[in-house]
């Protein structure tokens, strides 16, 4: 997975979105190495590379990610405001055995 987590900070924005999308599908726990990776994609990348990002690290069940939703709720991106709380909800939920 290092390769993936390298090419989310490299290669054009097609690259980074297939890497991203990769993590997504290989999910948890394969995808957790990279999970600083994603986080800066979501924070730093376009809105198409982004949205896959943070798909792809709202489904990895280790602290980092709560604590990374969190502090993308604050952002001053809107959108990615919104999408960082509905993943927290979401995550929430499914820890707690609800719908989702």
């Amino acid at each position: 997975m290092p390769e993936l987590a390298a090419r989310l900070r490299a290669g054009d924005p097609v690259q980074r979105r297939h890497a991203a999308e990769v993590l997504m599908v290989v999910g948890d726990p394969d995808a957790r190495p990279a999970v600083d990776a994603l986080v800066h994609a979501v924070e730093h990348d376009d809105k198409e590379v982004a949205l896959v990002a943070v798909e792809a690290l709202a489904r990895l069940e280790v602290p980092e990610v709560d604590e990374a939703l969190r502090r993308l709720r604050g952002s001053a991106d809107r959108w990615l405001a919104i999408i960082a709380d509905w993943l927290l909800s979401d995550r929430a939920e499914r820890r707690q055995g609800g719908p989702g």
